[in-house]
């Protein structure tokens, strides 16, 4: 994982926590929701100790060869709710380029 943020990027906490996926969700707090259903969902997520906002995204993939599935979570840093709201229009590729902080469950 990298914690290079682009400059001029302020820092958070759950950088710090990323290897506890639970401490890093129970930090967050929805402010705006942009998509969700039972398999993905973009919102604007917010740090309850510092205010940082993140564009959440987040996904249930599944795997058909073993019927197992993967939850990920992108955590992307953003400025303000136009930020996040012009990121939900981009490709997940294009999101996936970015500086990110990635929870992927389980664990592989």
């Amino acid at each position: 994982m990298s914690t290079t943020l682009p400059q001029g990027t302020q820092t958070c906490h759950i950088w710090n926590r990323a290897s506890d996926r639970h401490l890093v969700l129970n930090a967050l707090e929805t402010v705006q929701v942009f998509y969700a259903d039972a398999h993905e969902s973009q919102q604007l997520v917010r740090c309850k100790e510092c205010g940082r906002l993140f564009f959440q995204d987040w996904r249930d993939v599944i795997r058909f060869f073993d019927h197992d599935g993967m939850w990920d979570y992108r955590l992307i840093p953003v400025t303000d709710a136009d930020e996040a709201a012009r990121l939900r229009q981009r490709p997940p590729s294009e999101r996936e380029a970015l500086t990110a902080l990635v929870l992927t469950w389980p664990p592989e």
